[in-house]
């Protein structure tokens, strides 16, 4: 097995720093949240020593409830966006 050439990078958003998301544990509800910690993967699914990073965050008060990288957007203009978005192609 080759070894992986891209191995973690650092996260988009950092621990402490306040993020948007669609909902947060049992709240449905679009908010602000921070960033309590993060954890990182790197998978080689096709065995050919390039791997694929997936990003996973937690949420300070949020117990173990996670999200992955791609429901966690940077302001609350690029979380609308997103909504609206999956609400015009529902």
């Amino acid at each position: 097995m080759p070894e992986v050439t891209n191995k973690p990078s650092a996260t988009t958003f950092q621990v402490g720093q306040t993020v948007y998301v669609p909902y947060l544990a049992s709240d449905p509800q679009p908010q602000a949240a921070v960033v309590e910690k993060t954890e990182s993967v790197v998978l080689d699914a096709n065995n050919d020593g390039t791997g694929e990073q997936t990003n996973i965050y937690y949420f300070v008060g949020a117990g173990r409830f996670t999200l992955p990288e791609s429901k966690v957007f940077v302001s609350k203009v690029a979380l609308e966006a997103y909504l609206d978005n999956l609400v015009d192609n529902a």
